[in-house]
């Protein structure tokens, strides 16, 4: 039997590659390139789902729309993507073209991308005082906690795909000090862990927070020389968050 979870993951790994490459190309002029990666993919995936599912393909070819990963992405989107269904959502491949073009004024430098360490150290050089930090979102599939995660636990499938959401929201941002969220220093916080599970892993219950204050406000002390601003948020944040069952 078709495990959708993994399908589901490994449609989310590839999209991360196609939306990846997408933004490379789009300071270039990249209509070809688009159409050519999105025929290409499309053919990959009409031989794979074939494969899997024989003649019941075409029930998995649906318009964009109707996914339920990255929806602004998709919104509106009636041309169709192959996808699964996990859990009652639809789970497809994007499409690069998508993904707008984009003039640079700057000279363009080919090694620049913050998709590679070595890109984004050059990128935040280049691209210093434009207030645009290097792209260092979590992934949305963590290979080892999604695969061996309960399908009904806290930890679903649909928490890993919404927190990259909210964390687009916050532009990477912590919620309280408002600094630059660092790989092993940040935390996704669910506010309100009462909720039922089908609304628990929403985005709007989801916020981003730095070590230090997700500290403070599941029970520490609030530092005496805390800015009224920040001290304001930090008993707000820490009022609204509820214990976890």
């Amino acid at each position: 039997m078709t495990n959708t979870k993994t399908m589901a993951a490994q449609i989310e790994r590839i999209n991360s590659i196609i939306t990846g490459a997408a933004e490379y190309y789009k300071v270039a002029i990249c209509s070809n390139t688009y159409g050519y990666m999105d025929n290409r993919i499309k053919q990959t995936a009409y031989r794979t789902f074939r494969k899997i599912y024989g003649k019941k393909y075409k029930k998995h070819h649906i318009p964009m729309a109707k996914l339920s990963n990255r929806p602004q992405r998709h919104e509106n989107r009636q041309d169709k993507t192959f996808a699964v269904e996990h859990n009652e959502k639809w789970i497809g491949i994007t499409k690069a073209y998508i993904t707008h073009s984009q003039r640079d004024k700057f000279n363009y430098n080919q090694k620049m991308t913050p998709y590679s360490s070595e890109g984004r150290q050059l990128y935040i050089i280049e691209k210093k005082g434009r207030k645009l930090p290097a792209l260092d979102r979590p992934p949305i599939y963590e290979d080892v906690e999604l695969f061996t995660c309960e399908e009904k636990s806290l930890n679903s499938f649909e928490y890993y795909m919404n927190r990259e959401y909210a964390y687009n929201r916050d532009r990477g941002r912590c919620k309280i000090c408002g600094e630059n969220l660092r790989p092993k220093f940040r935390h996704c916080q669910r506010l309100d862990g009462t909720l039922q599970l089908d609304k628990i892993n929403r985005v709007p219950n989801l916020a981003w927070f730095c070590y230090n204050c997700i500290k403070i406000i599941t029970g520490g002390e609030i530092p005496p020389n805390t800015n009224s601003k920040m001290k304001s948020k930090t008993e707000r944040y820490g009022a609204k968050l509820k214990v976890l069952n």
